[in-house]
């Protein structure tokens, strides 16, 4: 499959995380008028939005197609509060890509989520095109997730 992306922050294994049947660009929430998910479903690592809570793999985070959506007022692992486009015509390769992505999210931290407070126990994660699918698809676009830093689940929404 050429739609996909890389988790990074987790362990990596082989294979392509897939929830519940769900491709890379399909939405199975339901979405209230504003957008929120109500309820719970698969999505595609090109549908997410700013603000969608999730739940992310547990096995094969080399590559993700799909992860599950879930309402932000359950516990679920993470939540989007960024999302950029690096530029550039070629793959910068997986530690350049890792370290722009890394940059990039750290500097959107403020003004999405406040002042980083350690004692806050959250951190961030991302996806980040492969090289697989920059090629393929044009991906040029990073997914910047707010995550407990010691790994529970978090519950409402932590976007300000």
């Amino acid at each position: 499959m050429a739609i996909a992306r890389r988790l990074v922050g987790g362990l990596v294994a082989g294979g392509i995380a897939v929830f519940a049947g769900t491709s890379a660009m399909e939405d199975k929430t339901t979405r209230d008028e504003a957008g929120a998910i109500v309820e719970s479903g698969g999505l595609g690592v090109f549908t997410v939005r700013m603000g969608d809570c999730v739940q992310l793999p547990t096995e094969n985070l080399d590559m993700v197609a799909s992860i599950e959506g879930v309402p932000c007022d359950t516990p679920h692992d993470a939540q989007v509060f960024a999302e950029l486009t690096v530029a550039g015509a070629e793959f910068p390769g997986r530690e350049a890509m890792e370290n722009t992505a890394g940059e990039q999210c750290s500097s959107r931290w403020e003004a999405a989520l406040g002042a980083y407070d350690p004692a806050a126990n959250l951190d961030l994660t991302f996806f980040t095109p492969t090289e697989e699918s920059w090629e393929a698809e044009n991906d040029r676009e990073v997914t910047c997730f707010v995550v407990s830093a010691d790994g529970t689940p978090i519950t409402g929404s932590k976007l300000l």
